[in-house]
């Protein structure tokens, strides 16, 4: 077993260095195309064709690289798991319970509410209380139960991806933002979505890319509460494009 046990440690340590290395990979990619937007054509970025296919090749580069992610988190917990089934613990003789008749039982996981309200408030805590991880579980298990519920469906998708955007966890946030809008366009949080799209953007630092939402923004929620933030996050990434282009041509 102490072979074993090795053999796991060293495939894990082996396992991180290849996630920061593909971390590294991201980061590159990100600026890659941070660079490219910058050196491209203006007038053709204005063309509303341009400017929605600009969007869905973002939201497909994020998706691909965000699915790596998941992948090497999958990986990650796999051996996380064998390393903790091949070391040896005292805890692992007490971790099983005894029923009414003394025979050992695995303790279950608390059950969610069954009541819908009930079971959305529990997130929202969870959520309010920056229990993040705790939150998620417990949205999506309210997605999986009311997944066309007409009221609270789309707020649930909506805070999954909050929960993401304070944590950093920006590629994350983006999917989840872009499953409200494809998937409930009627949503009142469509707006927030959008341009909670281009907050996750330009904390990525990809700051044309956060423009093109919020200009979206703009022009297809005109009454939103977000549009003047959106209209001074423009006017900024304008300022600072501007300023590039003098230092450039100094």
């Amino acid at each position: 077993m102490e072979r074993d046990l090795r053999a796991v440690e060293e495939e894990f340590a082996e396992f991180k260095l290849e996630q920061q290395r593909q971390e590294a990979e991201k980061a590159a990619r990100i600026k890659r195309m941070a660079e490219s937007l910058e050196q491209s054509d203006e007038s053709a970025r204005k063309a509303d064709a341009d400017f929605f296919i600009r969007i869905d090749e973002l939201i497909q580069e994020v998706q691909r690289l965000s699915g790596r992610i998941e992948e090497m988190e999958h990986r990650l917990a796999q051996l996380e798991a064998a390393r903790v089934a091949t070391a040896p613990s005292v805890e692992s003789a007490d971790a099983a319970t005894s029923d009414a008749n003394g025979e050992a039982a695995t303790p279950e996981a608390p059950a969610f509410p069954e009541d819908k309200q009930e079971l959305y408030d529990l997130a929202k805590k969870a959520h309010d209380d920056a229990r993040y991880d705790d939150a998620r579980g417990a949205f999506r298990h309210f997605h999986k139960r009311f997944p066309s519920d007409p009221v609270l469906a789309d707020n649930a998708m909506f805070w999954i991806g909050e929960g993401y955007f304070k944590e950093g966890t920006y590629d994350k946030a983006i999917l989840t933002y872009q499953e409200v809008i494809n998937k409930y366009p009627k949503s009142d949080k469509l707006d927030a979505a959008i341009y909670k799209i281009g907050r996750s953007f330009e904390s990525l630092g990809l700051k044309e890319d956060a423009l093109l939402f919020y200009q979206d923004l703009v022009s297809k929620h005109p009454k939103s509460k977000l549009v003047p933030d959106a209209k001074k996050r423009i006017r900024a990434a304008k300022k600072s494009k501007q300023k590039s282009r003098r230092r450039r041509n100094g």
